[in-house]
């Protein structure tokens, strides 16, 4: 049913994210993918007010695809939901995580930074992109199987981390990360731990919450066409 929902509502979601985005919590983004676009509840609950958030939040979209109503579409029953294959689940997944990790990087270096620096964030990840992943990326930059190949975008993260004011002390080894030229695979390893550690702890920080992590797909994808 989640999946069924978002990909009913995918569209939504994507001209939201390029034309306002919004960084939603875990709750919120549980209710759309339960299809659950209304405001429920007393006006004074929380259950209310998420629900208003969610619907201000994908009503333009809606507007933008000539929807005016979705009363009674959603939720979908769940025995009326159409069969996915394992890996159809597997890449709606990869999307959903993709995509939420990218922006939430983006709203935590805007945080953490005090700056607007969109463009350089891109650049930390494979194919310079924060929507419309492709599916031939889910092996490459932060998802690549080998630490050499993951190591420009971590590479890239920590000159990122430089700016970050946050509570927790930022490792040593990212504060060298300007004076280190040649890295050794045990170096990158060290690196990349200390990142992913610094990352999810200055998340913690500023958004009293678990971040969202990236995933690979098991499955074979199609190469990619073009130089990351």
């Amino acid at each position: 049913m989640y999946l069924h929902h978002w990909n009913m509502l995918a569209d939504c979601v994507t001209w939201m994210l390029r034309h306002d985005p919004q960084l939603l919590s875990t709750q919120e983004w549980k209710d759309i993918l339960e299809g659950l676009i209304t405001m429920r509840g007393h006006s004074n609950s929380r259950t209310y007010k998420r629900g208003a958030k969610v619907v201000a939040c994908l009503r333009p979209a809606l507007i933008a695809s000539n929807v005016s109503n979705i009363e009674g579409v959603l939720p979908v029953a769940p025995e009326s939901c159409p069969e996915l294959s394992l890996e159809q689940t597997h890449e709606m997944i990869w999307l959903v995580a993709k995509t939420g990790f990218r922006f939430e990087f983006c709203a935590l270096d805007r945080r953490a930074s005090g700056e607007e620096r969109v463009d350089s964030v891109k650049q930390c990840f494979a194919g310079n992109m924060l929507i419309g992943v492709p599916l031939y990326l889910s092996q490459l930059g932060w998802a690549a199987p080998k630490v050499e190949d993951r190591h420009r975008y971590v590479h890239r993260t920590a000159r990122l981390m430089l700016k970050w004011s946050t509570k927790t002390r930022r490792p040593d080894i990212i504060q060298r990360v300007n004076q280190t030229l040649q890295w050794s695979v045990a170096e990158m390893e060290a690196l990349e731990q200390a990142v992913c550690r610094y990352y999810t702890q200055a998340f913690w920080e500023y958004f009293g919450r678990a971040a969202v992590v990236p995933l690979r797909l098991a499955h074979d994808v199609a190469p990619a066409a073009a130089k990351l």
